[in-house]
């Protein structure tokens, strides 16, 4: 079987703090070279990781989606995204490339991996724009939580609406009461801007959502 085809070999690896674990193949591209300035790169070959290009220290597995392949064989692409899905230890992510070419394409894709397989996906136009997004996820993902910080109780919502919410790829319970708090519905939250999601979940959430949502409206 073609090692790009197969469920991650180590799944329970733990990657250290300030580190990302690289498939091999990534080795000199442009993604990498941004990388380098926020974390240490650590490199494993396609039969370690798998349908994995990167690995978190958060634990997040990230399948990248060229927008040669896209186009090419969109069948092997959603065959790439149902083994990560299979692996239930890991949480998957999928970075697929949003390009003038890949236009008539991503809209089934995106349909198929949030609605089908109920995993995140981002949309990126580019190897730097998705460098930069990595980066800020391996930030986010050094945040130590604070035990002694004492939150407000979060206010009643109703539950079916509360559950709605959460099935929103990346949204918990958490970040679902935030939005609900903020925006009251579900139509308030598909009508908000990314920077408006950014301020209340992050940057990173926020373009799940968005793209949630896209492609929802492109089905």
């Amino acid at each position: 079987m073609d090692d790009s085809l197969k469920t991650p070999f180590k799944p329970n690896a733990r990657v250290c703090t300030g580190q990302i674990v690289v498939n091999h193949k990534w080795m000199g591209s442009e993604l990498v070279q941004i990388l380098k300035d926020y974390a240490q790169i650590v490199y494993e070959d396609g039969t370690s990781l798998g349908t994995v290009d990167f690995h978190l220290a958060s634990g997040t597995a990230i399948l990248y989606i060229h927008e040669g392949d896209v186009v090419s064989d969109l069948e092997t692409c959603k065959r790439k995204c149902v083994k990560l899905r299979k692996s239930k230890c890991i949480r998957g992510l999928v970075l697929v490339e949003r390009t003038p070419t890949t236009l008539q394409y991503i809209g089934d894709l995106q349909h198929f991996i949030t609605l089908k397989l109920a995993m995140a996906v981002i949309a990126v136009s580019s190897q730097r724009e998705a460098g930069h997004l990595l980066s800020q996820m391996t930030q986010q993902s050094e945040h130590k939580y604070n035990p002694f910080l004492v939150k407000d109780k979060p206010p009643n919502v109703d539950k079916q609406l509360l559950q709605t919410v959460q099935s929103i790829p990346s949204v918990g319970n958490i970040k679902a009461r935030v939005l609900l708090e903020k925006f009251h519905s579900l139509k308030e939250i598909c009508n908000a801007t990314e920077k408006e999601l950014g301020a209340l979940v992050g940057a990173v959430k926020a373009k799940i959502i968005k793209d949630f949502f896209c492609a929802k409206r492109c089905k």
